[in-house]
């Protein structure tokens, strides 16, 4: 009895024991288990794993896991039974929710967030640890690929049974999709216990309501820290990229060990595709590298720019070839670049233009910079727009040309083109070298900086410098030399939006030796190059003896503009300047002048111009040339049109002396200009050899080179006739009358059939002093008679004939009839002299009486006010 209470006692001891233990055990080995697990986790990489056990059963527990990040399981099953709990083995764990990311680059692929160099006992292999653990099911897990061109975000649900401690055998259904492609793949894989992947992937379309779809196969093995061995096959059909459009991919790989190579063919509707074909292997350095070229056929320029991410308003069609090559370490290598784009349009700028050029492409921290070592050139037909900016002369018809060029030396200043995607639209930058062609105008130099800045499809602003620029207007004979500008454009900001300043170190015009000597120009410029652009100009020349302003406006929507023109005063003076210095355009005609010239014009150009108008200031003015000398040149010559030329009524004109081989005083000019096709002389009366020589009023064609008119001489005495043929001891007395015809041609000035007669009996004396050759009576007795005859020479009638050109040989004769009452009796005499030679002495006597006339000493002072 006593034995049984003992037993008794013992059994509710033991009973009260293990209660006590088992709820111990119930209060602590939650807690235990997730410290092992946690502990577990952390020993196989997961440095940052944290365990929330929130069921521990004798049948099953339940837990959340986060691994690192957002990697993780929602909730982790585990099933077992007592006797295989107590054996060491669970049943199944189930992983609903699971989360992990594959980091896959040059270094391989792996598990992103686990320590890849991780505590192991010694002789560890490294792979996945040995599980005590039957199935491992995963449901509605996903997994995220991130590569250097992005991330993909596959579904996941798998199976993975242990047949062998720490060996997988995986299948798996993934959820594929690439930009609304949509598959289904099934693999079909086993995990090594040193983490090594062999297996194989079928894809086929997903069923369901996607827009595209996805099918492929391929054949792979992998080990942890490598690269993948096998090949794969992938089509994608109805991929939606930034496009209306959807797109479709063919996609070839290869690997084999560190060799790896891709071939792909992205293609649109419409037919812009994209070929690529690459490969990666170890470089001679033994680390990965890789080559890789691209082929982009974009027959729509405008849906391959927005799949690029670029907003541009380009429409068109273009080839582009890309080549790249260089290590495998995450950063984007340059890519050499040939690009070739045509019928290419940009509002306002072109509707058709063709493109091409050749360099490298990289990136320039935020930027893509594109250098080149040669032309990048463009052929382009401006928009109507553009052209407008041009006045009408200079557009001509056919397209504009540009080439940027690199610096003059190529290896170390290429042409360096900048495109920057920001905020407020795209940045360009440029510097390099210019030639272009535009409409007639052709231009070069160095672009020091051009900035443009695009926005919602237009140009936002602008700037600009050049230097050492070439400029060529050949309608003009315009050539520019040493040029520099600057401009800036910024529309919205101020006003004007547009400023431009432009210096030049020589500036030449017209054709061959140019109408005006070189000038050093600077101008500026200021407006709306859309609406109206003013302008003011300066040019210098001759060591700034010529001073030439300019001010005026261009509007350009309809193309028309006008300025204003003033030559400041030329003095000239006896041994200074000469005109042909200053002019070129006179080099031959005019080589001599003394006095003031002064020139005010206006002019217009495009349809709705005006036609121009200009006034010439001639003060005391002095010009000589081979054919003619002209002193006292006065008077304001006035054009109300200069397309056509035209006077407004009678222009007049004074001068104390003309000569174009007679010397002709105290003229008067009137004259006038009709429809630049028509000139009308209304007076033009001088006085010599006192009397007057006057032209008969004429109209004469401008664009005739040859014209004819007549000089009427009344009142001539005739010593001073005989006194302009150079003839020494040749005298005589009487009063001539008659008319000279004048032919001018170009530059030659004619007489031809001059005849002048005495209106009465008069006297002739030739007696020099020491006679010529061939009138030396010693030597010819004929001779002798004349020489007796013309000593006192009472005549009947007189006539002198007048032919040849000025500057050169005249014909001079005199036909004479009558007697000298000393020569037997006064016999009657006939006789006809040549008095032939160059008539080159020029009447001066009176000039210095002479008096500017009224009309046009006021017309001068009225010039000089306006001043």
């Amino acid at each position: 009895m006593k034995e049984r209470r003992k037993g008794r006692r013992a059994t509710l001891a033991a009973l009260l024991a293990g209660t006590a233990a088992l709820s111990l055990l119930a209060v602590t080995l939650p807690g235990l288990a997730e410290s092992q697990v946690q502990a577990a986790l952390r020993a196989a990489g997961w440095e940052q794993a944290e365990v929330a056990l929130d069921r521990l059963g004798l049948t099953g527990a339940a837990a959340a896991v986060r691994l690192s990040g957002d990697q993780g399981v929602d909730r982790v099953s585990v099933e077992y039974s007592p006797a295989g709990l107590l054996a060491g083995r669970i049943d199944r764990v189930t992983l609903a929710g699971a989360r992990l990311r594959l980091a896959a680059d040059a270094g391989g692929v792996r598990l992103e967030g686990r320590t890849v160099e991780v505590a192991s006992d010694e002789g560890s292999s490294g792979g996945l640890p040995a599980l005590p653990v039957d199935r491992i099911v995963i449901e509605r897990g996903s997994l995220t690929v991130a590569t250097p061109a992005g991330e993909t975000v596959l579904s996941l649900s798998a199976t993975l049974d242990q047949p062998d401690p720490g060996g997988y055998v995986v299948d798996a259904l993934l959820g594929l999709d690439v930009a609304g492609a949509a598959g289904i793949g099934t693999l079909s894989a086993r995990l090594a216990p040193d983490g090594a992947l062999a297996g194989e992937l079928d894809i086929q379309p997903a069923p369901g309501d996607a827009a595209g779809s996805m099918s492929g196969s391929a054949e792979l093995s992998w080990r942890p820290g490598g690269l993948p061995e096998g090949q794969a096959r992938v089509q994608v059909r109805g991929a939606e990229v930034r496009l209306p459009e959807r797109l479709s991919l063919d996609l070839d790989w290869r690997g084999a060990g560190p060799r790896q190579e891709l071939a792909a063919v992205l293609r649109a509707p419409g037919g812009t595709a994209v070929q690529v074909t690459g490969n990666a292997a170890p470089g001679p350095d033994g680390a990965p590298a890789f080559s890789a070229l691209a082929d982009l056929t974009l027959p729509d320029l405008p849906a391959a720019l927005a799949l690029a991410g670029l907003d541009l308003p380009v429409r068109g069609r273009a080839l582009l070839s890309l080549r790249a090559a260089g290590p495998l370490d995450g950063s984007v290598p340059p890519v050499d670049l040939a690009l070739r784009g045509d019928r290419l349009g940009w509002p306002g700028v072109t509707d058709a233009a063709t493109v091409e050029a050749a360099g490298r492409l990289r990136r320039d921290g935020g930027a893509l910079l594109f250098e080149a070592a040669t032309d990048a050139t463009a052929e382009l037909a401006p928009a109507p727009g553009l052209a407008a900016l041009l006045p009408e002369t200079l557009r001509g018809d056919g397209p504009w040309f540009l080439a940027l060029r690199p610096g003059a030396d190529p290896a170390s200043e290429p042409l360096r083109l900048r495109f920057e995607q920001g905020g407020e639209g795209v940045a360009v930058s440029l510097t390099g070298g210019l030639g272009a062609e535009i409409g007639q105008a052709v231009l070069g130099g160095g672009i020091d900086r051009l900035d443009l800045r695009l926005r919602d499809g237009g140009l936002a602003g602008a700037t600009l410098a050049l230097s050492g620029g070439r400029i060529e207007l050949p309608p003009y004979g315009g050539v520019a030399a040493g040029v520099t500008l600057t401009a800036d454009y910024r529309p919205g900001e101020g006003t004007p939006p547009l400023r431009v300043e432009a210096a030049a170190s020589s500036l030449r015009a017209g054709p061959g030796t140019g109408w005006v000597a070189p000038l050093s120009v600077t101008a500026t410029a200021g407006g709306d190059p859309l609406g109206r652009l003013d302008f003011t100009a300066e040019g210098q020349g001759a060591e700034g003896f010529l001073v030439i302003d300019a001010t005026g406006a261009h509007d350009v929507a309809s193309g028309t503009g006008s300025a204003k023109l003033v030559l400041h005063p030329l003095r000239f003076r006896e041994g200074g300047r000469t005109p042909a210095e200053l002019f070129p355009l006179l080099s031959g005609t005019v080589e001599e002048a003394r006095g003031r010239i002064g020139l005010r014009a206006g002019i217009g150009w495009g349809p709705k111009a005006s036609k121009g108008s200009a006034e010439l200031l001639l003060d005391d003015l002095t010009l000589a040339g081979p054919a003619f000398r002209a002193q006292g040149l006065n008077g304001v010559l006035t054009a109300s049109s200069l397309r056509p030329l035209a006077t407004p009524g009678e222009q007049l004109l004074s001068a104390a002396l003309l000569d174009v081989g007679l010397p002709l005083t105290d003229g008067l000019i009137r004259f006038g200009v009709s429809g630049g096709k028509t000139l009308t002389l209304a007076q033009a009366s001088f006085a010599w050899a006192g009397g007057t020589v006057s032209a008969a009023p004429v109209t004469v064609s401008l664009s005739d080179p040859r014209h004819e008119l007549a000089l009427e001489a009344r009142g001539l005495r005739l010593g001073e006739v005989l006194g302009t043929a150079g003839v020494e001891g040749l005298a005589g007395s009487g009063i001539l009358n008659g008319r000279i015809p004048v032919i001018v041609a170009g530059r030659r000035i004619r007489f031809e059939g001059g005849r002048l007669e005495a209106e009465a009996p008069g006297t002739l004396r030739y007696d020099p002093a020491v006679p010529p050759d061939f009138l030396d009576a010693s030597k010819n007795e004929n001779t002798a008679l004349v020489m007796q005859v013309l000593e006192d020479f009472h005549y009947q009638q007189l006539g002198i004939g007048i032919d040849g050109t000025v500057g050169g040989e005249m014909r001079v004769t005199l036909n004479i009839r009558g007697a000298n009452p000393e020569f037997y009796g006064g016999y009657p005499v006939a006789l006809n002299l040549n008095l032939s030679g160059a008539l080159d002495t020029i009447l001066r006597s009176g000039l210095g009486a002479y008096r500017i006339p009224d009309a046009v000493k006021a017309r001068i002072e009225q010039y000089g006010k306006a001043q």
